[in-house]
């Protein structure tokens, strides 16, 4: 049971953000599918690169910080903050 609960916990974290910000965003969360839009659907080129580097830094920023989280609720429990 747990590794359907690891998959189907980001799967659902993954469409709750969709359609919370798809309207406003289009819901282009991820690379392939910015290009496959600008490709087919008449997404301008020029706007690819704002749209990618925001994914990346997004990818960079999101670990980051739940591993500063962790890092932290580690540091606690040893009794060093």
């Amino acid at each position: 049971m747990a590794p359907l609960a690891n998959a189907v916990g980001p799967g659902d974290g993954l469409v709750a953000i969709i359609l919370a910000f798809g309207p406003q965003s289009g819901a282009h969360m991820n690379p392939i599918l910015i290009l496959a839009a600008a490709a087919t659907e008449g997404l301008r080129w020029h706007q690819v690169p704002p749209y990618i580097a925001a994914q990346i830094l997004g990818g960079i920023g999101g670990p980051s910080g739940d591993r500063n989280r962790d890092l932290e609720a580690i540091t606690r429990k040893r009794g060093e903050i």
